[in-house]
């Protein structure tokens, strides 16, 4: 085989695993209820374990259901005194989080336009412009695209995955 063709199958292969591997989307706790954040056995079930607000966590989350969402692995990366990572899959199957306390931010530090759109597609409508950094609340995800709501609920609309930050202790530089 050449080394053109080598090429060629390796970033084949590369992209089909990207696209695969995307099957949970990282966000951080953003909790401003004062009160711990509640885990839940099923979309608005019952009660499996409460997260302190006395914590910065991040998780990963997956399949949206009505404002919910999957813990992906049922754990919890909480940075406290010391870190720590909250597993409930003792306590069910699968751990789930209302959006309503997830969060990340955009990553346009240096003033650069965003825009969150009616489709996941640049070629569809603006529903909101802005030029400042923001954070913003997932609703869903697909394909390079995550659909959410600015904080004040005032917007909604897809934004690319790539103009976002999961990490609330850095900038994602």
């Amino acid at each position: 085989m050449n080394i053109k063709r080598l090429v060629v199958v390796f970033v084949v292969m590369f992209s089909a695993f990207c696209v695969s591997a995307q099957k949970s989307l990282e966000v951080y706790i953003d909790d401003t209820t004062g009160t711990p954040t509640n885990i839940r056995s099923a979309p608005n079930g019952k009660i499996v374990g409460s997260l302190p607000d006395t914590c910065i966590y991040m998780l990963d989350i997956k399949n949206p259901q009505n404002g919910w969402w999957a813990i992906d692995d049922n754990s919890v990366f909480g940075i406290c005194s010391t870190d720590t990572t909250f597993d409930f899959s003792s306590k069910c199957k699968t751990a789930w989080i209302h959006y309503s306390v997830l969060g990340f931010s955009t990553r346009n530090y240096g003033g650069q336009r965003y825009v969150l759109f009616s489709q996941p597609s640049e070629k569809s409508a603006e529903n909101f412009a802005f030029t400042e950094e923001i954070g913003l609340r997932p609703l869903d995800f697909k394909k390079g695209w995550v659909y959410v709501e600015t904080y004040d609920k005032k917007h909604r609309g897809w934004i690319q995955l790539e103009n976002i930050c999961s990490n609330p202790l850095t900038n994602c530089c």
